[in-house]
């Protein structure tokens, strides 16, 4: 799976117990039931401000929908809730505490 930033540069996306991209590690995933959560989210910072973090989530959904789940959890640290918040809310995130969740079935 490839995703490209919007300079045009692309890079390889592996999902599997684990999110990486081109071998970087950006979050950990575990499953229980219909939930999958993902452990952080780290962008490397010569991929940030390009569009990855949001292809990443969008390619996330899609997997995760064709997995039967039916929903995608993010757990953050108190601080990263309150820095990336913005971030979780623009793509359909709800926050509760230091979570953020979204019910991928109800997607297209």
């Amino acid at each position: 799976m490839h995703i490209t930033d919007r300079t045009g540069m692309h890079y390889s996306l592996g999902i599997t117990d684990k999110i990486t991209v081109d071998h970087h590690l950006v979050s950990r995933l575990t499953k229980y039931g219909n939930s999958l959560t993902l452990h952080g989210f780290t962008i490397p910072s010569d991929m940030q401000g390009k569009g990855v973090g949001t292809q990443i989530v969008h390619q996330l959904e899609r997997h995760a929908k064709q997995r039967g789940v039916t929903d995608l959890r993010v757990h953050l640290t108190e601080k990263d809730c309150a820095v990336h918040h913005a971030f979780w809310s623009k793509l359909g995130f709800v926050h509760t505490g230091t979570t953020f969740h979204k019910n991928v079935q109800a997607l297209p």
